[in-house]
């Protein structure tokens, strides 16, 4: 009780400063944050301005009329079918609007955690205080931006929780319904693909038309042309468009690294190369008797699969990493379960030490280097993997026994 009576005084004493933080931040006139883009292309849906909702000359025009701004801060290129989510918050003024967004993602994430309570709820002091270093800020970013990656953690947090409930095609629907960041899922739903788990496919198939029915009903053929022309843009320009040096993930430590010294192209073919061998390890990580949701083998092949597509993912930054709750926790139980010797269960939480400590470097360190985050992220993907013969181990002891 003692434990818990210092935890939740801690969790309240952060989260004080954290609302005094944002309410700081939206007084700074200032500053801006990514919720910008969300809130312009929420008021231009409302407006009727749907086919040109991807024209960046048309929002840069609302830009200036909203903020005042004579520079463009960010553009839009979420999917078509989540303005959805910005609609409604068009009709408040900015601040309130900005507010709701962060006080919905605080009860998502509550939701999320909720949902991970029969899995990885018996946490310990130092284990929950491990998984708050390492979410601290990716919590704090994602507020601040005014980002939407709460939402993809609950939906990796659904996704497994129906998994572990043998409901494949429900966990495939939940997946279908995060292809509003369709970078981190497609990796997943190729590994499930290969292995041929036809229902998580078929769920995943049927949300994803469904929502691409839904983008098509919002902004009609010439809005989602805009949006595939937007995003090769993006693609196209590389680092030029969108600053890679603060992407924790594949493309962003080789950019970073190499950016000076091999060509752009030579440089999407070794990030390619690269992410492919990840995806291709993983999926050789995922043998056919390993799928039994009941075991814990199965609870470490599920973390690997979401620190592995984070590793991937083409378009990655500091708040996308508030999805290594999952991974972290589900590592964090299975340690504490293990049966091991103290320095044995702790080896794997090594890397999320050296997470942390390089997050707060690189953030006092200013320059928005986060690219080198892939080097922790890395290792922790490499220590769940070592763990998972160990979790093979048990599970076949437990039933010989």
């Amino acid at each position: 009780m003692r434990e818990r009576i210092t935890f939740a005084l801690l969790a309240a004493f952060a989260a004080a400063l954290l609302t005094f933080a944002l309410v700081a931040h939206l007084q700074d006139t200032s500053s801006w944050s990514d919720f910008m883009e969300f809130y312009v292309a929420g008021r231009m849906f409302d407006q009727g301005v749907r086919g040109d909702l991807y024209d960046s000359s048309v929002q840069m025009s609302y830009q200036r009329a909203i903020f005042r701004r004579t520079e463009m801060t960010l553009v839009y290129y979420h999917p078509p079918f989540e303005v959805v989510l910005f609609w409604p918050l068009a009709h408040l003024s900015y601040p309130v609007a900005y507010l709701l967004w962060d006080l919905l993602n605080v009860a998502l994430l509550a939701w999320s955690a909720y949902l991970l309570k029969p899995y990885a709820g018996d946490l310990n002091t130092a284990a929950r205080l491990i998984l708050t270093a390492v979410i601290a800020y990716p919590l704090i970013s994602t507020l601040r931006e005014g980002q939407d990656s709460i939402p993809l953690l609950l939906v990796y947090s659904a996704a497994f929780v129906s998994l572990k409930k043998g409901k494949q095609f429900a966990a495939g629907c939940v997946f279908g319904a995060g292809l509003f960041r369709f970078q981190f899922v497609l990796p997943l739903l190729l590994v499930f693909l290969v292995r041929k788990r036809w229902r998580i496919v078929l769920g995943a198939l049927s949300a994803g038309i469904g929502l691409g029915l839904l983008s098509l009903a919002l902004v009609g053929w010439k809005g989602v042309r805009s949006y595939a022309g937007l995003l090769l843009t993006v693609t196209q320009y590389g680092r030029h468009y969108v600053p890679t040096i603060g992407m924790p993930n594949v493309r962003g430590f080789a950019e970073t690294v190499l950016a000076d010294r091999v060509g752009h192209r030579y440089l999407n073919v070794l990030v390619a190369v690269s992410s492919l061998t990840l995806v291709g390890w993983l999926i050789r990580k995922w043998r056919r008797p390993d799928w039994d949701p009941g075991k814990k083998n199965f609870d470490l092949l599920f973390s690997l699969s979401l620190v592995v597509s984070s590793l991937v993912a083409y378009h990655s930054f500091m708040h996308n990493l508030i999805v290594l709750a999952l991974p972290v926790a589900l590592l964090l139980h299975y340690c504490r379960g293990s049966g091991r010797s103290t320095f044995s269960r702790w080896q794997p939480v090594l890397p999320l030490i050296l997470l942390f400590l390089l997050t707060v470097f690189l953030n006092a360190a200013g320059g928005n280097r986060f690219s080198f985050l892939f080097v922790p992220m890395l290792w922790f993907a490499f220590a769940i993997s070592a763990e998972i013969p160990r979790a093979r181990e048990q599970a076949a002891g437990a039933i010989s026994s």
